[in-house]
């Protein structure tokens, strides 16, 4: 995560430099570094940051943060949807940064944020209402193969547009329903 990332998520969830640095196994100087940009976590830090800092509450059958894209603005996150009105889940950090970049591109601005999937599927719902499915969220990490994930991630970012919304049991079983879908089988794919 960037610096200015980590420092919005941090200060959104009110929470102390030293906190944080102790909860990664880190120290505050380190981490005041990390934030300004000049210095680097190591992965296990960087993943214990992205659970510690993910939007929203994990639920009992969450035990990763997933990704998407957010715009953030004093302390505000608001989660971008696509042209077609879906958020993107991406499992991997790497290929929501491939969305990024894509949107970077097209300039237009974009952070890959950790958030827990019932955080998303709120947002989802906010946007589309109480009777959103599995079809207003695209989910991205499971595919056959890396250029079926670059064209899945073309055909679903092309212009984004920003969501204002608000949850609810909705959201819950949406998150449920996702969480179905996001899980490989036997064979690697996606159920």
């Amino acid at each position: 995560m960037e610096g200015a990332l980590i420092r919005a998520l941090r200060t959104a969830k009110r929470l102390s430099q030293a906190t944080v640095a102790r909860s990664i196994g880190a120290n505050q100087p380190r981490l005041s570094l990390v934030e300004r940009g000049h210095r680097k976590l190591t992965t296990r830090q960087s993943r214990e940051l992205e659970r510690l800092l993910a939007l929203g509450e994990p639920s009992e059958d969450d035990s990763d943060p997933w990704f998407i894209l957010v715009q953030h603005q004093e302390g505000r996150f608001e989660p971008l949807f696509d042209a077609n009105d879906r958020l993107g889940i991406y499992r991997e950090r790497g290929v929501a940064e491939i969305a990024r970049q894509v949107l970077e591109l097209a300039e237009i601005p974009a952070d890959v944020a950790p958030a827990w999937l019932t955080y998303a599927a709120t947002h989802a719902v906010r946007r589309l209402g109480k009777t959103a499915t599995q079809d207003g969220v695209f989910v991205v990490g499971f595919e056959k193969s890396d250029r079926d994930t670059a064209a899945a991630l073309v055909a679903h970012v092309g212009s984004i547009i920003e969501g204002e919304s608000d949850g609810g049991e909705a959201a819950k079983r949406l998150a449920a329903a996702l969480r179905h879908r996001g899980r490989p089988d036997e064979e690697g794919q996606e159920a």
